[in-house]
């Protein structure tokens, strides 16, 4: 696996197919009309956004920082 900071050099579409290949689902939310879906990666979470009516991917987020992933503590389930 890559790090984050190769993982920025790859172009869009490849980063897209990487999170894809390698990341782990981790849960879904809703933002402003936007599908987010959520990766872990080696060591970074990456978020893909959808246009929701569209269903096409306009933007990927990389992070690190725990604190991103509090948008997301009432959807994950814990087993």
């Amino acid at each position: 696996m890559i790090d984050q900071y190769q993982f920025k050099t790859l172009p869009f579409y490849n980063q897209a197919s990487y999170i894809w290949a390698e990341g782990t689902y981790l849960a879904t939310r809703q933002e402003d009309g936007h599908k987010i879906n959520l990766y872990q990666l080696k060591d970074f979470f990456a978020e893909i956004w959808y246009h929701q009516s569209q269903e096409h991917i306009f933007k990927i987020r990389t992070f690190t920082s725990k604190k991103c992933l509090e948008a997301y503590l009432d959807l994950m389930v814990l087993d």
